[in-house]
Parts: structure tokens; C-alpha cells; sequence
């Protein structure tokens, strides 16, 4: 059930970057409460440890296995200090959202397992022919399952609530390693299903999802006046670019190194990008509900750091110039070779 090929190994590394990155970050919140360090420490391995694992499955049962173990740890990693009161609304709520990813996730092993005997992608695909309506079902599943790990509008709620909530250190963790790692999972996923041919309904499935995705994210973004919020929107942003990947090797089945190339290089851009505007979040040392009036005279203290954090929140967006905007055009070459012209104008277009 697992698979170390190039795109599962760049993966982990990505998530080892990134939970590097974001213990050295906490590091100062935990001293100013005096928390037992080691017990944190443990907390942010087993988080990587569980997302390493869903980066590199190709099996249903071992994607369960690889979130329960990041469930497990998660409630320690949103909520460090156990008294502020959005540490711990982030936790629940990342609990109930993780027991609605593993509920849904057992029903859809229990489906393909129906369908064909087994739980990896390639044999549901084989099983679309064989037994329809199981296999159907047991992909419709999977298809909620990884929008909701990925954050896809309109099912990012819980993702963005959970991102909002904690801790910058946290945040920028869970929004970063879910897209990497859920990324991962979804492009592994429509690869053992186009196995089996091309899939139109599954293509249709993921473009609709990434167009709400890329437009809707951004424009809810616009809307807030917490920073904080703004930037847990457009963490969700990137996701759109994988989904797009999936609907191109879902399209068409010749194009699958192509989607896998592009999907990476948008997960991994966006989600480095993404996590480095949380992680700047922390740098003003204000409260979690700051806005841009609070940030008033940051980028005349600290220049070269404010240019990053903006530099950083422009590659989720994918505004021209940055490494997320390349990724789009990667996203909208291919969607244009796979026939989905549309998504390819929203691809680029939504960066406005």
C-alpha cells in the first residue's frame, strides 16, 4: 500500500521543510507559556509522520491510517497552550472534521472492497466496468473525502476554521501539509484510476470543484479584515491547481505525467507559499484577530521581511511574477492539451 516513487519522496521532503519550519516558529509561543517542549516536539513528528504517510499510499486503508495518525496528534498541535479559547475551538473543530473524513473514508473501502476485493485506486478503476454502481459509489466517496483534506470550496469550512484558529505555527502546518500531502493522495488516486481509460463524469467531478475553488477562495478572501483569515483563504486558493491536475489525468488518460507535473509543482508552490504567509502572521507578535489597521508601520520596521510576507501571500494567490502564477500557467497548458479550455481560463484568469 505504499509507493516511494520521485513524486511521493518530494512530498515528504516538502513536509519535512515545512514542520521544520513551523516547530522553530512555535518555539517562542511555547516558552512565554512555559510548555513542556518535548511533549510539543512529539506532537509536530507525528503530524509529519502522518502526512508523510497519506503523501506516499496507494490504498484506502493505509490513507486512513495516515490521518488517524494526524488526527491523533492534531488536538496537542492547534491548541498548545489547552486554555485560549481559539486553540481550542480550532482543535474541536479539526476533530469533527477528521472523524467526518475517516467516517466517510471507511464507507469508501468498504464500497471498493464490495466492488472489487481490494481498496487500491487501480482496482476501483478496473471495477467501473465490473460493477458500476459499487465502484461508483465507493469513487463518489473518495472524491468528498480528498476535496475536504485538500479544502476545496465549497467544502473548505472546516479546513479554513481550523487553519484560522490556531496558532500561526499550526496553521501554516495543517494548511500546508494537508495540500501537500492531500494532493499527493488525489493525484495517486486519479492515476490508479485512469488505468482503466479516460473517466468524463470523474473529469467533470474535480474541474467543477476547482473552478469554485479558484474563484470562490480569492473573492472570500477579499472579504475579511483578519489577517489571519486572509491568508487561511488564500492557503485554499492553491488547492484548485491540483484539482485541475486531477480533472486533466481524469480527461485524459495520455496526460497523466503531464497533470502529475503540474499538480505537484501547484501543491508544492502554494503550499511553501501559503504556510510562509501564516508563518509571518506571527512575526508583529499581535493578536489573532489583528487587521491590516494593526500592521500599520511593520513594513517601514521590518522591510525585507514585509516584502516577504507579501511576496509569499501573492505565490497562493498566484499573482504574476511569482512561483504560484507559473504553476497556473503549467495548469492551463495542460488543461488546454486535455480539452477543458474553460478551466484553463479560469486557471489563469482567477489570479485577478
Amino acid at each position: 500500500g505504499l509507493v516511494f516513487d520521485r513524486a511521493g519522496l518530494l512530498s515528504c521532503a516538502a513536509i519535512a521543510i515545512l514542520v521544520v519550519a513551523a516547530h522553530t516558529a512555535a518555539v517562542p509561543g511555547l516558552r512565554a507559556f512555559d510548555e513542556e517542549r518535548g511533549e510539543m516536539s512529539a506532537a509536530f513528528a507525528m503530524v509529519a509522520a502522518g502526512l508523510s504517510l497519506v503523501a506516499v499510499q496507494n490504498d484506502l486503508v493505509v490513507l486512513a491510517a495516515g490521518l488517524v495518525l494526524t488526527t491523533a496528534a492534531l488536538p496537542l498541535v492547534a491548541a498548545p497552550d489547552r486554555e485560549g479559547p481559539h486553540g481550542i475551538e480550532a482543535a474541536t473543530k479539526g476533530i469533527i472534521g477528521a472523524g467526518l473524513i475517516l467516517v466517510l473514508l471507511a464507507l469508501a473501502a468498504l464500497f471498493a472492497w464490495a466492488a472489487s476485493g481490494d481498496t487500491t485506486p487501480a482496482s476501483i478503476g478496473r471495477a467501473l466496468s465490473t460493477a458500476p454502481q459499487l465502484a461508483v459509489t465507493a469513487t463518489a466517496l473518495v472524491v468528498v473525502v480528498l476535496a475536504l483534506v485538500i479544502g476545496a470550496v465549497p467544502m473548505h469550512q472546516a479546513f479554513v476554521d481550523v487553519a484560522h484558529g490556531a496558532s500561526a505555527a499550526s496553521s501554516s502546518l495543517l494548511a500546508g501539509g494537508a495540500l501537500i500531502a492531500g494532493g499527493a493522495a488525489l493525484l495517486r488516486f486519479v492515476d490508479g484510476v485512469s488505468l482503466s481509460g479516460a473517466q468524463p463524469s470523474l473529469a467533470t467531478a474535480w474541474s467543477v470543484l476547482a473552478a469554485l475553488t479558484l474563484l470562490g477562495a480569492p473573492i472570500a478572501s477579499l472579504d475579511q479584515t483578519r489577517i489571519a483569515r486572509v491568508v487561511a483563504y488564500l492557503a485554499v486558493v492553491p488547492g484548485g491547481l491540483v484539482l485541475a491536475s486531477a480533472a486533466i489525468a481524469a480527461a485524459d488518460a495520455t496526460l497523466v505525467t503531464a497533470a502529475w507535473r503540474a499538480g505537484t509543482e501547484g501543491a508544492l508552490g502554494g503550499a511553501l507559499g501559503g504556510a510562509a504567509g501564516l508563518l509571518g502572521v506571527v512575526l508583529p507578535r499581535l493578536d489573532a484577530s489583528s487587521t491590516w489597521e494593526d500592521w500599520a508601520g511593520f513594513g517601514r520596521k521590518r522591510p525585507v521581511m514585509a516584502a516577504l510576507f507579501i511576496y509569499a501571500l501573492a505565490t497562493a494567490a498566484g499573482v504574476p511574477g511569482t512561483i504560484g502564477f507559473v504553476a497556473r500557467l503549467d495548469v492551463a497548458k495542460s488543461c488546454v492539451d486535455a480539452h477543458l479550455d474553460v478551466l484553463s481560463v479560469i486557471a489563469v484568469a482567477s489570479a485577478a
